[in-house]
């Protein structure tokens, strides 16, 4: 039970900070079916009292750990999951898979990338039934173990992108500053497209849908509707107007932005942070340069002008950018 409540703690933690919306992954009631595979899954709890509790979500979470940050809300959490506590639920077919198959992945995972799993001597997994169908603490340069939470329903692609999720995503967010993104699609891509590829094709277990591709695809009519009345019930769907920051990604009208490159990313970040002033050609420089690069102001007024370019093809208008002659640029 105890396992459960984090879950749900991190989970609602999410909801109210839109991160499962701006991203456009549906929050349905349970139980799990095929449609809802790579949804968010919650209990049928009442809406107006997890509500009357939103102040004890926006406490300030470590991201990537799954710890209910003290006993008033777990025990909250606890009196409001309790009905929910003996329900009965299928077996996780995903466990009976990973002891039969689990040695020859680390195995290939560790051909792929050794310098990664080589530290680790513990990979443990918590069997929950809601929640995203996969997640994972985010595993530091210290750390030796591994800690998974995995949906009843989850498949062999979701343990196997938690693990890969768990073992590159602190450098990639903190040394390369990817976004989510670009982080999901790097996993993704060591399933599909390396010696992992074979070896999910060699146990059966090659039929799966991403995370992102379902995203694109869409989830249909019912799920949307459903998620769209949570989101209601629960207040969350405001949407800000214009550029704004939130968890380190930048947004426009409430939709992440995608596609810029790592200096593109940090200058717009600059802007949308100094709204208010000018973010002169000095700045840009250090935020963009090499070291072994040399200033000039071509070079920066180049870097802005893609950047421009590409929100233009984006929907969004390169007017947002002003320039301020002899000086740098702000935003309008």
């Amino acid at each position: 039970m105890e396992t459960e409540i984090r879950r749900i703690y991190i989970t609602f933690v999410k909801i109210y900070r839109s991160y499962f919306r701006l991203r456009d992954i549906p929050v349905v009631y349970s139980p799990a079916t095929e449609q809802k595979k790579n949804t968010v899954i919650i209990p049928k709890i009442d809406l107006e009292e997890m509500n009357r509790m939103r102040p004890l979500f926006e406490h300030k979470t470590e991201p990537y750990r799954f710890e209910v940050p003290n006993k008033v809300i777990q025990e909250k959490l606890m009196n409001i999951y309790q009905p929910f506590h003996n329900s009965v639920f299928p077996d996780a077919p995903i466990i009976n898979e990973w002891s039969r198959h689990g040695k020859l992945i680390l195995k290939t995972i560790d051909e792929i990338i050794p310098q990664k799993l080589k530290k680790i001597k513990t990979i443990v997994i918590f069997l929950t039934h809601f929640g995203t169908r996969a997640s994972f603490e985010l595993c530091k340069p210290n750390d030796t173990k591994i800690t998974i939470y995995l949906r009843t329903d989850a498949q062999m692609y979701d343990l196997v992108f938690s693990i890969l999720s768990s073992l590159l995503r602190h450098d990639l967010l903190k040394r390369h500053h990817n976004t989510w993104e670009e982080a999901q699609l790097l996993a993704d891509w060591f399933i599909s497209d390396t010696k992992l590829a074979t070896v999910f094709k060699e146990i059966g277990c090659d039929d799966y849908k991403t995370l992102l591709s379902n995203i694109r695809v869409g989830y249909g009519r019912e799920i949307s509707q459903e998620s769209k009345k949570i989101y209601e019930a629960l207040e969350i769907g405001r949407v800000e107007t214009g550029f704004f920051l939130l968890n380190g990604e930048v947004l426009y009208k409430g939709k992440m932005i995608s596609g810029l490159s790592f200096g593109e990313n940090r200058i717009l970040t600059a802007l949308i942070e100094n709204k208010e002033g000018v973010l002169t050609y000095e700045v840009i420089g250090d935020l963009v340069l090499q070291k072994e690069e040399k200033f000039s102001l071509y070079s920066i007024s180049k870097r802005v002008q893609r950047l421009r370019d590409k929100l233009e093809e984006m929907g969004i208008g390169k007017h947002h950018i002003q320039t301020v002659r002899g000086v740098g640029f702000r935003m309008k």
